[in-house]
């Protein structure tokens, strides 16, 4: 029996368990964990976020294929406030050691962290993934009861296209378009650019772009690390390089930006043309592991007035909480001092798997936020491998890693032995 879940509006009613024969011989049940996230679909240059439609997904036991849990819920706004920016959230029930007439209904955990992939995810009957075109594995066990996970998906738009003018219908309907009707070389909002190239640019056919417009509402940035910024700009009657665009020098503590490698003060401004930044001469850095998120001011023209705006700058961290987490992050910021010998470098990905070396003839050394094997042939790290058997381990041996001061994390192949 698959278990079908809906989100609750409002709060959920106490359950209580008494009295009755089967709810004694039933086992103990947990608490729920809960996913939540944006459904976005894609199609020609732009993602839509979808507020309505139907959501399936599959979870499987890595340990025991047996114990298999689907779960479903209709998509609407979700989120705090009046902003309900998410389209999702469902809630998946576990229990202690479920009995086996049990296993398609609870997701089966521990005291110790047991892996569970999302083996399929639905909307409407179409396959959706990750926006990276991955599935996800979650190790949940008695710690994870009651947490909430974000997991964003991306579905494809169908590919139906009833009139054959290259608009599929579901863009066409979405925009007011008759999807029985050629009409891809119209121009609805009579701003140059026609239906179609309105669908690949990702602009709204209805809406004017002469005016150059942002359509870039975020950008992330790794934790402690560099990323390029990169802006999407709607224009249709100018080339990049007839938009200006004015930055200023972050005064958050937590955030920099640099022009061209060099640091953009507080209170300074920059210029550029869009051709510019989209050569890469704009990047932001973060700074304080602290600070999850900044807003980033941005003013831009085409030769008439400026026009400002904000772009929020979202730090990935290496949570286990979210849908881009890592299975293992060394980070070369949190070693400590120069010169001390490295007994563990703490893993902060979440799945406790730890770099180690108990002996001190074997411990590397710590030198510029990097962990530097080169000063003994025998120095070396373990840590523990969730893919080998149990009390294994993965070796890090004679390895001098290269990072800088300005890089964020330490990234390294392994052999195992």
């Amino acid at each position: 029996m698959k278990t079908i879940l809906f989100l609750l509006a409002a709060s959920l009613l106490p359950c209580l368990m008494i009295g009755s024969a089967g709810a004694q011989t039933a086992g103990f049940t947990d608490s729920n964990v809960q996913f939540y996230g944006e459904v976005r679909q894609v199609g020609g240059a732009q993602t839509i976020l979808l507020q309505s439609g139907h959501l399936e997904m599959t979870f499987v036991n890595q340990k025991d294929p047996t114990n298999r849990v689907a779960v479903e819920t209709e998509l609407r706004p979700v989120g705090a406030g009046t902003a309900k920016v998410y389209s999702y959230a469902v809630k998946v029930p576990l229990a202690y050691l479920p009995e086996a007439p049990r296993k398609d209904e609870f997701l089966a955990i521990g005291s110790e962290p047991t892996d569970f992939r999302i083996e399929e995810i639905k909307i409407d009957g179409v396959p959706a993934t990750l926006p990276d075109g991955s599935k996800e594995f979650y190790g949940l066990s008695f710690a994870s009861r009651s947490e909430d996970y974000q997991l964003d998906l991306i579905v494809e738009g169908s590919s139906t296209d009833t009139d054959g003018d290259e608009l599929p219908d579901w863009w066409e309907d979405i925009h007011g378009l008759d999807s029985s009707l050629a009409d891809a070389h119209g121009d609805l909002d009579s701003d140059g650019w026609t239906n179609l190239q309105e669908f690949r640019f990702g602009s709204d056919p209805n809406v004017s772009n002469r005016d150059p417009q942002l359509a870039t509402a975020e950008v992330v940035v790794p934790e402690s690390g560099v990323a390029g910024l990169y802006l999407h700009i709607l224009d249709s009657d100018s080339t990049a390089a007839e938009i200006n665009l004015e930055f200023s020098g972050s005064q958050e503590t937590g955030m920099e930006l640099l022009v061209d490698g060099v640091v953009l003060l507080g209170g300074a401004v920059a210029q550029m043309t869009l051709s510019d930044l989209q050569s890469g001469l704009l990047s932001v850095a973060h700074l304080d592991q602290s600070q999850r998120e900044f807003t980033l001011p941005v003013s831009w023209n085409d030769g008439g007035d400026m026009v400002s705006a904000e772009v929020a700058v979202i730090v990935m961290t290496p949570s286990t909480g979210d849908g881009n987490d890592a299975s293992l992050w060394l980070d070369g910021k949190n070693l400590g001092d120069n010169g001390t010998p490295l007994a563990v470098w703490t893993d902060r990905s979440g799945n406790s798997r730890n770099a180690s070396q108990p002996t001190a003839e074997y411990q590397p050394t710590i030198n510029d936020d990097a962990v530097d094997f080169s000063a003994s042939d025998s120095a070396h790290l373990f840590f523990a491998d969730a893919a080998l058997v149990s009390g294994n381990h993965t070796v890090l041996a004679s390895y001098k890693a290269a990072v800088s001061s300005d890089s964020a994390q330490t990234i390294f192949s392994t052999n195992r032995g």
